[in-house]
């Protein structure tokens, strides 16, 4: 039995990919008319989903995972060894999409099944097997990470990350790659907790192997090396490296511009995320002239691909107007950014009514933000409304997930304070101090060096 999984190569070339979806519903079609056998329908519906997958048409391709899945399962019922790998792979393609569209609990309850499903499989066959559940583990581990679960994301990676080293040392061509993979992923978790020595240790190791595959397979690896660029840049960023930091993003940019120029459908996110990333660091040490440029050719980027594609990147179109924000602020030209604040925020209510879970943060986000100009423009009673809207969706997904929410709750009960405490109202003033101290105290218990700072502020703030 074999899956065809579609691969970046005629289909991947945007003008066909009508083409290709013209052929997926004739070949439906077909094997409605024919009663063709489920497993090979299945095996059409799979293909479907992954050509979806692959052009950010998420939503389809969900709901053609979960009808490939329902007959998987069906089948695995009376022949489990030959279709319990196909539930395994389903489950772990359905889950990574339901992970980048915010319904992280179906997308944990899939990785899950995934896991025990090849892990049973590993046991049995574990030269077949093996590399699927270090597949399944990095990606679990990355849904962790996402849901401010730290601990458990760093222990998926490292078991990955054993499991990769040992498939090298026998198959280095084929398992190498993946080694980069989990280092780099790794690393990124390890920065965003601030283990800074370690995560730089693992991007540096990241980049080495990178750097080697793309000298012999360019074409394969150097879209894999201008990632770990970008993401040691970023790292170098947080470390105050300015300079170092501009280096990675400047050969990252390199390789996307030279990349773009010959397959942009592939490329240009990268390119628009690259460029975002460098008017971010111009924006931190001053340079706004330069940022200001940076963030013009990403916005024209990201808004181009959202003609075409706007499920998959008004999102970022969003992200790009938030940050344009922050940089008008920054110049003191509060009217201009609280225009294109208020265009983020139509954007992201938009996307929330849509997929409240993955975009009322961001809608919270943007509130706040809009609060801050607000407060600058001295238009206070504005200013608290939204302070108080943003309060409230993030104490609504800190119920379910205060990992990740309870930083927000306490940074608008902060800023909310100062508002009040500049209308005079005192009494709420200290409540919310409290609250957001309180706060800011449990979290620097089990993660001193990234929020005692914060509880620095809090505290001078009530002083």
């Amino acid at each position: 039995k074999t899956k065809t999984v579609m691969t970046n190569t005629l289909f991947s070339i945007p003008e066909r990919f009508n083409i290709a979806c013209e052929a997926y519903e004739e070949a439906k079609s077909i094997a409605e008319e024919i009663h063709l056998d489920e497993g090979k329908f299945a095996n059409i519906l799979f293909n479907y989903a992954h050509l979806y997958a692959d052009f950010n048409r998420i939503y389809e391709a969900v709901q053609l995972y979960i009808e490939a899945l329902r007959i998987y399962r069906q089948l695995a019922e009376s022949n489990p060894e030959f279709y319990m790998p196909d539930v395994a792979d389903t489950l772990n393609n359905l889950a990574n999409l339901q992970n980048d569209i915010g319904r992280y609990d179906e997308a944990e309850e899939n990785h899950l099944k995934a896991l025990r499903i090849r892990r049973q499989l590993a046991e049995s066959s574990p030269d077949t097997y093996i590399p699927d559940l270090a597949q399944t583990l990095n990606n679990l581990a990355g849904l962790q990470k996402d849901l401010g679960r730290y601990g458990e994301a760093e222990e998926y990676y490292l078991e990955a990350l054993r499991i990769r080293f040992q498939l090298s040392e026998f198959n280095p061509d084929a398992y190498t790659p993946r080694v980069a993979d989990t280092l780099n992923n790794l690393a990124n978790l390890q920065n965003d907790i601030g283990r800074y020595d370690e995560a730089e240790e693992n991007h540096l190791k990241a980049l080495r192997i990178r750097r080697q595959l793309a000298e012999s397979s360019p074409d394969t690896y150097i879209p894999d090396l201008a990632q770990t660029l970008n993401n040691l840049a970023n790292l170098q960023k947080r470390l105050g490296r300015y300079g170092k930091a501009e280096e990675y993003y400047q050969e990252a940019l390199r390789i996307y511009r030279q990349l773009s120029e010959s397959n942009p459908d592939a490329h240009m996110p990268s390119m628009a995320m690259t460029l975002n990333n460098l008017a971010l660091l111009k924006d931190d040490f001053g340079r706004y002239g330069e940022a200001e440029g940076y963030y013009q050719e990403a916005l024209r980027l990201y808004r181009q691909l959202a003609e075409s594609n706007p499920d998959a990147y008004m999102p970022r179109v969003a992200d790009i107007l938030n940050n344009f924000v922050i940089l008008k602020a920054n110049l003191g030209r509060h009217g201009e950014a609280e225009e294109i604040c208020l265009k983020a925020l139509r954007i992201r209510r938009q996307l929330a009514e849509i997929n409240p879970d993955a975009y009322m943060p961001r809608t919270a986000d943007t509130l706040n933000n809009l609060a801050i100009l607000q407060v600058n423009l001295g238009r206070y009673g504005e200013a608290e409304e939204n302070y108080l809207e943003a309060l409230q969706i993030r104490r609504q997904f800190a119920e379910s997930n205060p990992d990740a929410f309870m930083q927000r709750v306490a940074e608008t009960l902060n800023n909310l304070a100062s508002l009040q405490k500049d209308l005079g109202r005192y009494g709420e003033v200290e409540k919310n101090y409290q609250e957001a101290l309180g706060i800011r105290r449990q979290l620097a218990d089990s993660n001193p060096d990234a929020f005692m700072s914060n509880v620095a502020m809090v505290l001078n703030n009530l002083a």
